[in-house]
């Protein structure tokens, strides 16, 4: 008996395994597929198992004894190798091994030559040093080996043919609904800066009346002209929800808003101190070539947040007079449902959620248990970033990109006034601290795979067919 052959047959295939499993491991990646790497894996050990055993029993006695042609039995082993290969890489693919990597070569290396070389050494190694009358004997049982193999094989080849079908077809739906996604990201980001373009243009407009070079600017006479006038403005352009001049203290001197789709006039006895309040501070050290934009938060109201909650963007400039020296800061209010009824629209249509974030991470729009949560004391401060460090890690080193991550697909684009095109002409931020967002939409990977549920079950059972055709 071939012992000492069969040994060095069983440490070559396992030596053979572990070396191809480590290289396929350094450039095989989960974007190739599984059937890539498990016909390529089983086809290089099948061809050593060919090779070691032709060069390890190629003696007189093992060619005198063969009874089937040389290029048959060489079939037999590769397929006995390629059968038990395949079988294991498979295993390793769909279940649940919380395995480090060198344990799965270890483990697969070891069940290969364990299962291969007792079949090959039972089924055509051992016949072949038997006397002729028991390899007659033993012909049944060689034939009814060879057929189970044979469907064996079989059932592992149209099993890869069909997977790579199924997960074409997937890969295929992934990519259609991530440039669908990515288009309408890029639509809502446009719309969105766009607006705020806009918004920062009428500022502009406002800015430049007349009446602040007057020398009477101050008089009634002149506040009432430029309450009507903002007062028509509001009519017209119903997104924007106020329009006010602050003294350089911080007091309200004008003030035209919106209630209940109706434009007033607030009258001097209802008129606030806003000295306090973040764009009141930053506004008034603005040079009078600069605008100020506020972050998106929610509006509040005499030291309150208004209900119902009411988001926004302000927009401000110094007002001078004619010497060039300021006289007071133009604050206009954008409304956040304005800028947010594009990721409203794509919402409904979009297979994933659509999220906006603040530079902080905070939640501004997709979450409504996590929105505004850095506006309310009693509101846990959840941000994104401190529950996936990693991804938000990964967005802030790119402005727009894809990332995959825990069966989610997430689709994103940074926002910033910067990148709308045209800017604001002649104008500069307010020292570079105009703010930014980013919008991103996270896609469910199984969202997408369940809508081929059905294709599966008609896959399973044309297998199941097939398979039973075959016996």
């Amino acid at each position: 008996m071939p012992l000492q052959r069969l040994l060095i047959l069983f440490i070559s295939l396992a030596l053979s395994e572990a070396i191809i499993m480590m290289l396929l491991a350094s450039f095989v990646t989960k974007y190739t597929g599984i059937w890539f790497s498990v016909i390529l894996d089983a086809s290089l050990i099948s061809f050593i198992a060919i090779i070691t055993i032709h060069y390890l029993f190629n003696d007189s006695d093992f060619v005198k004894n063969q009874q089937s042609r040389t290029e048959f039995l060489t079939f037999k082993i590769a397929m006995i190798v390629f059968t038990i290969e395949a079988l294991v890489m498979f295993a390793f693919n769909f279940d649940e091994f919380v395995l480090q990597q060198w344990q799965v070569i270890a483990i697969d290396s070891l069940i290969l030559s364990s299962l291969s070389v007792p079949i090959i050494y039972f089924s055509i190694i051992k016949p072949a040093f038997l006397p002729l009358q028991e390899q007659n004997s033993q012909k049944l049982n060689t034939t009814i080996f060879t057929s189970l193999l044979t469907y064996f094989c079989s059932a592992i080849i149209l099993y890869i043919a069909l997977y790579m079908f199924y997960e074409n077809q997937i890969q295929t739906r992934i990519g259609s609904v991530i440039q669908k996604e990515k288009n309408e990201l890029k639509q809502a980001k446009y719309s969105f800066l766009q607006q705020l373009n806009h918004a920062s243009r009428d500022l502009l407009i406002l800015k430049n009346n007349h009446h602040f070079k007057e020398q009477r600017f101050f008089s009634n006479e002149n506040k009432t002209l430029l309450e009507q006038d903002y007062f028509n403005f509001i009519t017209i352009k119903n997104y924007y929800t106020q329009i006010r001049i602050l003294s350089l203290k911080g007091q309200e001197l004008i003030r035209v808003q919106r209630e209940n789709n109706s434009t007033v006039i607030v009258p001097p006895d209802k008129l606030q101190d806003k000295s306090d309040r973040y764009y009141y501070k930053r506004g008034i050290k603005l040079s009078p070539d600069d605008i100020f934009i506020s972050p998106l938060d929610l509006n509040i109201e005499n030291g309150q947040i208004e209900r119902p909650l009411k988001p926004m963007i302000r927009l401000g400039s110094v007002l001078v007079d004619k010497n060039n020296e300021k006289i007071g800061l133009l604050i206009i209010n954008l409304g956040g449902v304005h800028l947010l009824s594009q990721l409203e629209n794509i919402s409904k249509s979009s297979l994933g959620d659509i999220m906006l974030f603040n530079e902080e991470s905070y939640w501004l729009f997709g979450d409504v248990q996590k929105q505004w949560a850095f506006m309310f004391a009693n509101k846990p401060k959840q941000r994104f970033q401190d529950i996936h460090p990693d991804i938000w890690q990964a967005m802030e080193t790119k402005t727009n990109g894809i990332i995959e991550k825990d069966s989610n697909i997430y689709i994103f684009e940074h926002m910033t006034l910067l990148d709308q095109v045209p800017t604001l002409d002649n104008q500069r931020n307010s020292n570079g601290k105009w703010p930014k967002w980013k919008l991103v939409n996270k896609v469910p990977l199984s969202l997408i795979e369940n809508e081929f549920n059905s294709l599966k079950k008609l896959i399973v059972l044309l297998y199941l067919g097939v398979m039973l055709l075959m016996i």
